[in-house]
């Protein structure tokens, strides 16, 4: 993500930030996400230290396979019905956001 800051202070004097390159992935409040185990199997297990708001899991071409609406931490999410293969969980809470890539192998 590009953004471009400008904070002012006072009436007069503006202090410019120069563009920078911010990783969706570092944002506050999901650095401590951990999704265990990877690989898995049937589960995976979801420990954030926040309240997880929603979780969705897209394959690699982008598409929605999966979408729920939680309200706790932690999570057991079961992928047992989706195939072997390389996946992305998003996982979104006030704080933040995170996406993650898991393996379901078996």
């Amino acid at each position: 993500v590009e953004v471009d800051v400008i904070i002012t202070i006072g009436n007069d004097d503006a202090v410019e930030l120069e563009r920078s390159l911010i990783a969706a992935n570092r944002i506050m409040g999901l650095g401590r996400l951990r999704v265990y185990p990877n690989p898995a199997d049937d589960v995976l297990l979801l420990e954030a230290g926040v309240t997880i708001e929603r979780m969705e899991v897209y394959n690699l071409a982008g598409q929605l396979l999966h979408q729920k609406n939680v309200i706790s931490d932690p999570i057991a999410l079961n992928v047992a019905a989706l195939a072997e293969g390389v996946y992305l969980l998003r996982v979104v809470a006030d704080s933040g956001q995170k996406t993650v890539r898991v393996v379901i192998a078996r």
